[in-house]
């Protein structure tokens, strides 16, 4: 009896030593902000990016146990995998074309090409519910043995994170008071782009409840970038492109 009791103290202090996020007050005010519709598509994402590629990606492991070790792996390595190939039952075309990708991320849609420097100045948007807006502008640089369309393939594929978008707005709404997401938050304002390997810090020293609802559907978007080299962009035309002579 003594020994059953101290079993049952014991799960229940691993089960709060991990930290939860979400409650029916941060669900509720983080799904009023991203919009019914978002949500919607979220939800489908996630639950195909758990059976499809995690339950392929690892068939022993648990949901949770396969989150950890994915995010575990090497950048280069998550990349090679093209986890993207593991989605047969979901139609990324339709996920890449919808109002939640486009809250999440800002695509390139117009490229200026200098020939002479080897230089490029490619602009991203927000394609909001409400019509284009401006995010800004990036200069890279290329090879001179690369060609044009080589080129404008490279600019028109990348994808930026979209700090003006309805589900970062949705994040900015429940992160107060919450030391990971007040990390995470503060971070991704800050450099935009975060690593496989400090994301998984953040999870790790948190100590997140990898079985929570939001904490599964923000590593599943963080991830969301490998599953982006897919994508095939339609605004790739001459309309698009400019050169500088």
């Amino acid at each position: 009896m003594k020994q059953a009791f101290f079993l049952i103290v014991i799960s229940l202090l691993f089960l709060c030593s991990c930290s939860s996020l979400s409650s029916a007050k941060k669900i509720g005010a983080f799904e009023k902000t991203l919009g019914a519709d978002n949500s919607k598509v979220l939800s489908d994402y996630v639950q195909a990016f758990e059976t499809q590629i995690l339950k392929k990606k690892y068939p022993t492991l648990t949901t949770n146990k396969a989150y950890s070790e994915l995010l575990s792996e090497n950048p280069y390595s998550i990349a090679s995998m093209k986890l993207y190939e593991l989605f047969t039952d979901y139609n990324l075309d339709e996920y890449f074309e919808s109002q939640l990708w486009h809250e999440i991320y800002a695509p390139v849609d117009s490229v200026l090409i200098d020939s002479i420097i080897l230089r490029t100045k490619s602009r991203y948007v927000y394609l909001s519910e409400n019509g284009k807006r401006v995010i800004g502008e990036v200069g890279g640089s290329f090879k001179p043995n690369m060609d044009i369309d080589s080129i404008v393939k490279i600019e028109f594929g990348i994808c930026h994170f979209n700090n003006q978008g309805k589900y970062w707005r949705a994040i900015e709404s429940i992160q107060n008071g919450v030391p990971f997401l007040e990390e995470f938050y503060d971070t991704k304002n800050k450099v935009s782009h975060i690593s496989i390997g400090l994301f998984d810090d953040m999870v790790n020293r948190h100590k997140l409840d990898l079985n929570d609802y939001l904490v599964r559907r923000i590593i599943a978007v963080e991830l969301g970038k490998f599953i982006n080299d897919a994508r095939v962009p339609k605004k790739n035309t001459l309309a698009n492109i400019g050169y500088i002579k």
